[in-house]
């Protein structure tokens, strides 16, 4: 979520590959060069801002045809073909895979924390009351428990409990899997 807000305060239509939905580094060349020549048909002005999420999660085999190659070789200047010049996040759960490795030592690395319970519930409570949720406190903080700080599990969950009920109370929680991960 915050890749895609980021690359459009920056002026850029995201495109999202996941790269653990295929891990071939034929799929993702291939997701890859039509994410870099696609132009929103709605906002022909906007060049687009490639996000590969769960980038960690591809094969690497070590030769030029890996996953990993195929993303840094569109960064490089090759012969007949100027280099990408738009932005390409990369997002990961494990930054120390040995797979990203080569991506790491050209990458500008931005670590992301889970934000704090403390946070999270008063944010979450702030959000329930410019939607008009009526939510108890503590049925807030037992769904951002339940969700281990994941701040769109925790929102998801409340919306769904909200939608079957007037307030979203202790005992709702309680009875549902709101948030249960």
């Amino acid at each position: 979520t915050l890749a895609h807000i980021a690359a459009k305060h920056c002026g850029y239509q995201p495109i999202e590959i996941n790269a653990s939905d295929d891990r071939s580094a034929s799929t993702l060349k291939m997701k890859l060069a039509d994410a870099v020549h696609t132009q929103n048909v709605f906002s022909k002005k906007k060049p687009t801002c490639l996000i590969i999420d769960e980038i960690d999660g591809v094969h690497h085999s070590g030769s030029d045809r890996s996953a990993i190659w195929m993303v840094l070789n569109s960064l490089k200047n090759v012969k007949g073909r100027a280099p990408l010049s738009r932005p390409i996040i990369a997002i990961c759960n494990d930054l120390y895979a040995p797979v990203l490795r080569p991506l790491r030592e050209v990458a500008k690395i931005i670590r992301m924390k889970a934000p704090t319970t403390t946070h999270l519930t008063a944010r979450i409570r702030d959000v329930c009351v410019k939607e008009n949720v009526n939510a108890e406190p503590r049925a807030i903080a037992l769904v951002v428990d339940r969700v281990e700080n994941d701040i769109r599990a925790a929102l998801n969950a409340i919306q769904l409990i909200a939608k079957t009920t007037d307030s979203v109370t202790l005992t709702d929680v309680s009875n549902s899997n709101g948030g249960s991960k």
